[in-house]
């Protein structure tokens, strides 16, 4: 028994373009963001220092931590092939567990990519925050 095929109306297409218009801005916002941060001055020497082993460790922690993480996916991704599916039998329903469990492993990696590109820039804007108020005060360092 095939399912009917998906079929979508105007108002559901009218609901992704205005869905990707935000995600776009959203991802323009964020590289401005991230400018604004990495512009600001790192600050003294020892700063600099405390910062390159701050950002040492939290590499360190990261690594591990999808390193972990990576066998679960890897269990996820075959449990996620085994499951069957409703109403897809016989080569449809392989292909539909298939880009599933795939689908599955884009989520998990841009999961990962976007907690490595956080932690990066966390790292980074503390050490400009701390010498932001170290040189001029609370409330400059507020901005970044």
């Amino acid at each position: 028994m095939n399912p009917d095929p998906l079929t979508l109306s105007l108002g559901s297409l009218t609901t992704v373009g205005v869905i990707v218009v935000i995600a776009l801005i959203a991802i323009a916002m964020a590289l401005r963001f991230r400018a604004e941060v990495l512009r600001a001055r790192t600050g003294t020497e020892a700063m600099d220092e405390v910062a390159g082993a701050v950002q040492e460790g939290a590499a360190a922690y990261l690594r591990r931590q999808l390193r972990t993480l990576g066998v679960f996916a890897v269990i996820a991704f075959l449990l996620l092939l085994l499951l069957p599916t409703h109403g897809a039998e016989g080569t449809e329903g392989m292909l539909l567990r298939g880009a599933r469990s795939v689908a599955f492993l884009v989520g998990a990696a841009f999961s990962g990519l976007i907690g490595y590109l956080g932690m990066w820039l966390a790292v980074r804007a503390n050490v400009r925050v701390a010498a932001a108020a170290h040189e001029t005060g609370r409330d400059p360092a507020m901005l970044i």
